[in-house]
């Protein structure tokens, strides 16, 4: 396998170090790359997941706070959010907790498909300032972040715009609705 420095494959494995040196030469640290992308957002930041955790949100925090901090309009994209006791309502309310929260919860949407969608948002995607993102198998968990074995790489300007689009045309289908009244105090 080449190696391409400037499109790397990142990914998250606890047991990375157990690689031959040239194996893991090729890859990158997705959780450094997730948090540096999310930081970095200037205008928007999109995040799509399907599941959320307490404890990953709350290590992303800083990170979102920051983007919101320069001025980014932050949309969250995540399902099963009817249970106010689920998982990914009890993620939301500590991603919007302490100052850091405050900052985000500011400047917040959240999205969740509606009941025209049949089928689950799967797609891990981060979306930044219509120029750069990702897109892997890794949820907003802390898993996710830091054991689980998980992959992504880094999307050019093009094809975050024709993610933006697929999502904005959700949107105005029905497909996904704002909710985020109710979900932020």
């Amino acid at each position: 396998m080449s190696h391409d420095k400037n499109n790397p494959v990142y990914y998250t494995w606890i047991y990375r170090e157990s690689l031959p040196p040239a194996t893991r030469d090729q890859f990158r640290d997705l959780d450094h790359f997730v948090r540096q992308l999310c930081s970095s957002a200037t205008r928007q930041l999109f995040l799509v997941a399907p599941y959320l955790s307490c404890a990953g949100l709350e290590s992303l925090r800083p990170a979102i706070a920051t983007a919101a901090q320069n001025g980014a309009w932050i949309r969250l994209l995540t399902s099963n959010l009817n249970n106010n006791n689920g998982t990914n309502r009890r993620a939301l309310h500590k991603l919007v907790y302490g100052n850091e929260g405050a900052l985000i919860r500011n400047r917040l949407r959240i999205l969740t498909a509606t009941d025209k969608l049949p089928a689950l948002i799967h797609a891990k995607i981060i979306l930044v300032d219509h120029a750069r993102g990702y897109l892997g198998s890794a949820n907003l968990s802390q898993s996710a972040l830091d054991q689980n074995f998980e992959l992504g790489v880094s999307l050019p300007g093009n094809q975050v715009r024709s993610l933006e689009s697929l999502l904005a045309y959700f949107e105005a289908q029905g497909l996904i609705t704002d909710i985020s009244e109710g979900l932020k105090q």
